[in-house]
Order: structure tokens, then C-alpha cells, then sequence
């Protein structure tokens, strides 16, 4: 043996220094449900070596007086420690972040079933793994039955909330009841003939597909959900400065290049660089064969937008729905629960809500933003005012352009948000009967837009002032799922109806009916007697849109999310970081970075950004 040290004296490499220890992994045992082949401290139900009470306490004691605030929990099935419960709680009350690494399969052990509630109740973070994605494999490793077992368990903590987005739910310290399952739906893609197409998030099906086309369908999701993963970094932070940048601006362009380059891969980075910014027309036509799927993909592209498949950058359109989609799904159930989830939390930590209080105008003393003033007279005043409307009418209505920059009012004004969507509620005598389709399906996503010729001509009339003929439609059914909606026997429906342009040649007045006709007449293609099942109907244009909910235009997303709208330029430069040029008022919404959904993102950015500036300023 040689004395080494006198090596390391001499060599160049940084000193190594010790930092402050704040996480712990505790190993509360050798006792588990499963017999890995693979583990690597051979635990399995016949060891008994368990982390007894006394150690425990001990490791408590440490804790409270170190800086350690997270605990790391495996074995073994760290769950079946008798004081598995017992160090949860105590190491919570620490302000400690618990993970679990669990094997999923002991979840669904006796006497164990009330951990999913636990698990929620006191913000533990499951890590969980499985060996390989297909079925045998595991099996062989790690017992028969482990796969489908850890499949169901994984499914039943999506059902406690588990797969919402974890960072802003920890932020605003949100808590899902047990049924906000994020079941996504799948969407149908409706053929006159009866040979309509499943689309899920991995795979398509249907009579008329070829198998290229099934396999092709894989991969691009496969592929394009790999785009919008990449673009994480931009979307979960405030977009950056591209002039005085300051830390978190350096540090989201970091890691937005480590994404694209490192996380997608060579080939991909080029893919992505390919299509980014071109239209969904062109890739679909490259991609599939089947008409109909491409127009159900098109349509996806554009709902909500003032594009056709044809329009530039519709591909970064199609992208910004899957990013959506993974971040917030299309669970009805869910997405309505959200609303309750934030009111019951803002409650508990002391937020006065009122409904029904129309806001008159945001109230500004020396240019500083000191509150707001209500249509009824009543004043509030506040520190900090954020606005979730669109920008036109927070600066031009609520603030008023003379206490603001022309140049900048003049930005705010350009933004394009022209409406091109109307909604139809509708109330049915029973459910409609579509070839093909079972009761369950019906209760899916259902979407008319037989193929990209459709879609885009269906545009073409918008872009002139008129409504479609042939109109791009998107349905649900919700009283399906919940009997709640509707009496016995009767049902709701909702539509959106693509296109329907905000300013018609005729007027709205003049055409409502006209409209409605045209969309039951187009349904009745699909579900024959329909409109013998139409007992009333609702038809909210853009403009009512715009009047009922203070929305200019009346645009689902607050504006257009072209590439010259959005990140950094999103609504506008001067306020695209969520801060105004008023001192005291910043924005949040669907009209800000990243986009509209229901995602929470824009909120939550905003909320970081208005507290790092809080602290900035102390």
C-alpha cells in the first residue's frame, strides 16, 4: 500500500468540501410482500429484521436537530413497519417532505388500503419503479401477477390525485378527494358511414385503418408528446428576458437547451427544429394515409384558434394542447373539482372571495396599482392586484390608456384575439343513437371533422366574416357519467362549434337560429332523428362570450398562440413576465405564458414571480 495523500496535495482538482446534509434515507426494514429477484438486500415476506420504535425516535431526535427536510423511506416495504404511520407523522410535523419507495403491490395488502388516503392526506411522494414495461418480465423478477397488481395500484393513486402536477399542487397546497380521477377520455372521431376511429393518448384504432397507419399513430404521439415534454423548463417558469437577463431567465434558457438537445436527442432536436414552426397539414400529410384521422388531428390543432390546418405554426398549437393535456386532462369530473379544490384552500388560509362583484376599474394613486373598485361602489384596497383577464381589456378598460405609454397601449391593442368558436348547450329528450357507437362511447369525446379539407375550409369562411356550412364540431355528453345534470331519461349535451367568427357579415342577431340550425343539421348526419331530441338549446357566439365573461373578442385562449405570441411575447413585450408597466398590478390567465387550459401553469407563474419580486424588494 502506498500513502496516497501526498498525491492528492499536489494534483489540481477542486477540494472537496462538505455541504449540510438534508435528506436522509432511513431503511426501516427487510420485510416485503415480494422476492425480487434483482433486490439488492435480498428482502422478501420471510425476513424479519424490522426497524424497531426506540431507533426510530432516535433518528427523530436527529432530525430535529439538523437541517434535514427530507426523508427518504424504503426497506424492504417500508409500509409494513409497524411505525411506518407513527415516523410519517412525526417527521411531518418536523416540516419534513416524506418519499415512499414502494412497490406498489403492498398497497394492496390487508389492511393496507387506507395508505392511499394517507398518502394524500400528508403529501407523500410515491416512487415506484418497475423492472421492465412488459408484462412477463416483471412477472419473472418479481412474482406472477406483479405487473397487472402494480398497473392497478398506480391507476388507483391516479384516482387520489396522484399524476395532477405535483409542483403546483404542493404550491398552493392543494388536496384532491378521492374521485378527481384523471381518466382521460378517449376521442371518437365520428364517420357518417359508422367506421368511426378510437384515439387514445398511445394508440388509434378502427375498422377502416391500415396498420402503418396504426403503427405511424404511435410513434407521432410517441415522438410530439417528446416535443412537449421538452419545452418543460419554458413552461413552468416565467419566460425569459432576451435583453438583461437575470438568474432564473439564464437559468430556464439552460435548461430548455439541455432539454432539447440532451433530453430529445440529436435526431429528434432535429425533427423538432423541422416542424416546429410549420402547419399540421404538411405533417399529417407526411405521417398517415386515413383521411379521417388526419382530420381528427388537424382539428386538435386548431380548436379554439383563429387557424386552419394550413395556418403557420399550428404544429407549436397542436404542441401547446399536449402539453396541456398531460398537465391538466379532460376528466369533467376532475376539471370541475379543481374549482372546489382552490376555494376550499383559499378559505382555510383566510382569502375573502366574492362572486358576482363586477370589477369597475383597478384603482391607481401616483401610478402605483392601491386596489380596485367595484361596480357596486365598494373599494378594496391592496398592496398587490392581479388580473386573470385578458390584457385589452385589464389596460384599455380597467386601468384606461391615459395612464399608460402610447407605444404600449398601442401593443396591447395589436394583440390578435379574434373569437372563432361558439358554444351550443343543448337539452335532449334521451340519447342520441349513432351507428357504432355503445352508451359508453357516447359518453367519450366525440369530434366531426371528416378530414383536413374539412377543417381548413371550414376556416376559410371565418377569415371572411361568415360562419360555416360544414362546421368543425367538438361534443361531450356529460350526464352520462353524471346522472346529476339531467332528469331520468334526458340528458345535456355540449358543443363546440368550429367556426364561428366573432363579427359576422350579418350580424349574430340576424343569424342565431340560422347557426343552431346548421349545427343540428350537421349532428343529425351522425345521429339520425336528433333534432326530434332537441327540447332546448343555448348558443353562446364570440360576442356573447365576450359580454358574459369580459373576454375580448371572446377568445378561448385570450389570444392567438402564434409563435409572435407567445413565451416572451406573451401577451405583449413590456408585460410578458407577468409584471406591468404599473407598479402594484400583474397579470395571470390564459392571456399570458404559457397559454389558456386548464392547467393552473400561468397562475402558478405568475404567484412565483410576484413573491421572488416581494422578496427582491424587502
Amino acid at each position: 500500500m502506498h500513502d496516497v495523500y501526498p498525491l492528492l496535495e499536489k494534483t489540481d482538482f477542486p477540494k472537496i468540501f462538505r455541504g449540510k446534509l438534508n435528506t436522509i434515507q432511513i431503511n426501516l426494514g427487510y420485510k416485503c410482500n415480494q422476492s425480487c429477484l434483482h433486490c439488492h438486500v435480498n428482502a422478501g415476506p420471510k425476513r424479519k429484521e424490522m426497524m424497531t420504535l426506540e431507533t426510530i425516535d432516535q433518528i427523530l431526535s436527529f432530525i430535529k436537530k439538523s437541517d434535514v427536510k427530507n426523508i427518504d423511506l424504503t426497506g424492504g416495504a417500508p409500509e409494513l413497519n409497524d411505525h411506518f404511520d407513527y415516523l410519517v407523522m412525526q417527521a411531518k410535523a418536523l416540516n419534513c417532505h416524506i418519499i415512499d419507495r414502494c412497490n406498489l403491490t403492498v398497497l394492496q395488502e390487508p389492511n393496507k388500503e387506507y395508505l392511499f388516503e394517507f398518502f394524500r392526506e400528508n403529501y407523500i411522494e410515491v416512487v415506484a419503479s418497475l423492472p421492465c414495461y412488459e408484462e412477463d418480465n416483471v412477472n419473472r423478477q418479481r412474482g406472477d401477477g406483479v405487473f397487472k397488481k402494480s398497473i392497478e395500484v398506480l391507476q388507483r393513486l391516479n384516482e387520489f390525485g396522484y399524476g395532477i402536477n405535483k409542483k403546483i399542487c404542493k404550491d398552493l397546497n392543494l388536496k384532491f378527494s378521492s374521485n378527481a380521477s384523471q381518466q382521460r377520455k378517449d376521442t371518437i372521431a365520428l364517420d357518417s358511414q359508422g367506421n368511426h376511429l378510437t384515439l387514445s393518448d398511445e394508440s388509434v384504432s378502427g375498422k377502416s385503418l391500415s396498420q402503418s397507419d396504426i403503427d405511424a399513430y404511435g410513434a407521432f404521439k410517441l415522438e410530439f408528446r417528446g416535443y412537449a415534454k421538452a419545452l418543460q423548463p419554458l413552461m413552468m417558469n416565467k419566460p425569459p428576458r432576451l435583453k438583461d437577463m437575470d438568474r432564473q431567465d439564464k437559468k430556464t434558457l439552460a435548461k430548455l437547451g439541455w432539454s432539447l438537445r440532451f433530453g430529445l436527442g440529436t435526431k429528434s432536436m432535429r425533427e423538432f427544429l423541422r416542424v416546429g414552426g410549420i402547419n399540421i397539414y404538411d405533417v399529417l400529410n407526411e405521417t398517415f394515409d386515413s383521411s379521417l384521422l388526419k382530420g381528427a388531428l388537424s382539428a386538435d390543432a386548431i380548436f379554439g384558434q383563429h387557424m386552419g390546418p394550413r395556418t403557420p405554426n399550428t404544429v407549436l398549437t397542436y404542441l401547446h394542447r399536449l402539453w396541456g393535456e398531460v398537465h391538466s386532462g379532460n376528466d369533467d369530473k376532475a376539471n370541475d373539482q379543481i374549482a372546489h379544490v382552490l376555494e376550499r384552500s383559499s378559505s382555510d388560509a383566510g382569502v375573502r372571495i366574492l362572486t358576482n362583484s363586477k370589477v369597475k376599474n383597478i384603482v391607481l394613486e401616483d401610478s402605483r396599482c392601491t386596489g380596485v373598485e367595484l361596480v357596486s361602489g365598494e373599494k378594496i384596497p391592496a398592496d398587490i392586484v392581479v388580473s386573470n383577464t385578458d390584457a385589452k381589456t385589464t389596460f384599455l378598460e380597467l386601468v384606461g390608456s391615459r395612464h399608460l405609454d402610447a407605444m404600449f397601449c398601442h401593443r396591447v391593442n395589436s394583440v390578435r384575439q379574434r373569437g372563432s368558436v361558439a358554444k351550443l348547450n343543448f337539452a335532449l329528450d334521451g340519447l342520441p343513437s349513432i351507428k357504432g357507437l355503445s352508451e359508453e362511447q357516447l359518453g367519450q369525446r366525440l369530434i366531426i371533422a371528416p378530414d383536413m379539407r374539412y377543417v381548413e375550409h371550414a376556416f376559410n369562411h371565418a377569415k371572411y366574416g361568415e360562419y360555416s356550412s360544414h362546421p368543425v364540431l367538438e361534443m361531450s355528453i356529460p350526464s352520462i357519467t353524471d346522472a346529476s345534470l339531467a332528469p331520468d331519461g334526458k340528458h345535456v349535451m355540449s358543443v363546440s362549434a368550429t367556426f364561428a367568427p366573432h363579427t359576422l357579415k350579418q350580424g349574430w342577431e340576424a343569424q342565431r337560429d340560422k347557426f343552431t340550425k346548421v349545427v343540428v343539421e350537421t349532428l343529425g348526419r351522425y345521429a339520425e332523428g336528433f333534432s326530434s331530441l332537441v327540447l332546448h338549446s343555448e348558443l353562446l357566439t364570440p360576442k356573447d362570450i365576450e359580454a358574459q365573461y369580459n373576454i375580448s373578442g371572446g377568445h378561448w385562449h385570450h389570444g392567438e398562440l402564434s409563435l409572435d405570441q407567445s413565451f416572451m411575447m406573451r401577451p405583449v413585450h413590456g408585460s410578458a413576465q407577468y409584471d406591468t408597466p404599473i407598479d402594484g398590478l400583474y397579470l395571470c390567465g390564459a392571456g399570458t405564458h404559457p397559454g389558456g387550459g386548464l392547467t393552473g401553469v400561468p397562475g402558478h407563474n405568475a404567484a412565483q414571480r410576484i413573491i421572488d419580486i416581494s422578496k427582491s424588494s424587502i
